[in-house]
């Protein structure tokens, strides 16, 4: 695939998580990324992330996520679509 077509299926693949899940992490993209074939290697898939956020098909930010069962407070980086984005109108059929 070319950069854009990886770029409007990154964003239609968090699109798809966003729709079933409360918030979308980096191991949540991985992992459907690696079923839905998106991208082989995760240096890959981390340039990706870099291209949509540079390029405003995602939204990040970092969160603080508590472990229960270890006690510890770690930082989560968090994804979203952004709804503006012609890419991710696409991915809607043009609802906005």
């Amino acid at each position: 695939m070319d950069a854009e077509s990886d770029l409007r299926a990154l964003g239609r693949l968090v699109l798809h998580l966003e729709q079933s899940q409360h918030s979308v992490t980096s191991d949540h993209v991985r992992i459907v990324a690696s079923e839905w074939g998106l991208l082989t290697t995760e240096a890959e898939l981390d340039a990706l992330l870099t291209s949509a956020i540079e390029q405003l098909v995602l939204f990040t930010d970092t969160r603080t996520a508590y472990d229960r069962t270890t006690a510890t407070f770690s930082s989560v980086r968090l994804y979203r679509v952004n709804p503006r984005h012609p890419f991710v109108l696409d991915a809607r059929g043009g609802q906005d």
